[in-house]
């Protein structure tokens, strides 16, 4: 009797022991499971995050980048540091484009124009601008186009801002070409010509006093400009050192006409007078 008491409660033993195994299999099952799902639901949140961000940053809509935005100014949005905020005035005379104090990022680009400028193909965009700041960019828009999701394409001649040595950094002008990247998020650019202009634009090795002012021209398939500081007369279209020309390519035949800002920090402003805009001959 004692031998199969003692063998009962062996198996009785080794079904304890089994159920603690099954136990231990589900456990780790359930703990994998969970783990799984969590991966899964950080992932969607991770991914949700990025799509808002993403379409936040790509929407591109002037009116919450530019607060107000004047309803004598349409706008478009080329690159956008996340959460930085813009004012764009005018007094009638003056048209100042400003960040806000709070801003973090300096890489925001912006093409404005007049909101009754009609869609042009042969057009002249004019300006002066001034500037506290050397690193902020100004310049001009030819042929502006956007499409339904707000995306910019663009020709535009802007003063440089990048580059090894100061002041030849500055003294230089760029016309570069903005189209939609191949992911059609964004607007992206090709460079079209580069001009140095430091026998004009540096003077007793410091940068010519400003104003500055700056016009250009698309006619047909050339877009041409010409630069000179305030303490000089304007000079005539083509003449070295103050002006260059660049062939345009196929894809821009037609746009509003405007004006540029960019590379703006915190705090700083852009200073445009004589804004003129609108078709041109030759």
């Amino acid at each position: 009797m004692a031998t199969k008491k003692a063998t009962s409660v062996r198996k009785k033993s080794y079904g304890i022991k089994s159920a603690r195994k099954s136990t231990r299999k589900i456990d780790k099952g359930y703990r994998y499971k969970t783990a799984g799902i969590v991966a899964v639901l950080f992932l969607l949140t991770f991914f949700s995050v990025m799509t808002y961000y993403h379409s936040t940053v790509n929407a591109y809509t002037a009116d919450k980048i530019i607060k107000p935005l004047p309803a004598y100014y349409s706008a478009g949005v080329l690159t956008y540091d996340q959460g930085d905020k813009f004012t764009l005035s005018s007094n009638g005379v003056d048209t100042v484009a400003a960040a806000k104090t709070i801003n973090t990022g300096i890489n925001t680009r912006i093409i404005f124009w007049n909101s009754k400028s009609p869609v042009l193909t042969n057009s002249e965009a004019c300006t002066s601008f001034a500037s506290a700041d050397d690193e902020t960019q100004e310049g001009v828009a030819l042929r502006v186009s956007k499409d339904n999701k707000g995306i910019v394409s663009a020709l535009t001649v802007l003063k440089n801002v990048y580059g090894p040595t100061v002041p030849a950094t500055y003294s230089g002008f760029n016309v570069l070409a903005w189209y939609k990247d191949p992911a059609g998020n964004y607007s992206t650019f090709s460079d079209l010509g580069s001009f140095p202009f430091q026998s004009t634009f540096i003077q007793n090795g410091v940068l010519a006093p400003e104003p500055w002012s700056l016009c250009a021209k698309a006619i047909g398939n050339t877009l041409s400009f010409i630069s000179w500081p305030a303490n000089i007369a304007e000079p005539g279209w083509g003449t070295p050192g103050y002006s260059g020309s660049v062939q345009i390519p196929a894809a821009y035949s037609s746009g509003y006409t405007g004006w540029y800002f960019g590379h703006i920090t915190a705090g700083k402003s852009i200073t445009y007078s004589n804004l003129s805009s609108g078709s041109v001959a030759n």
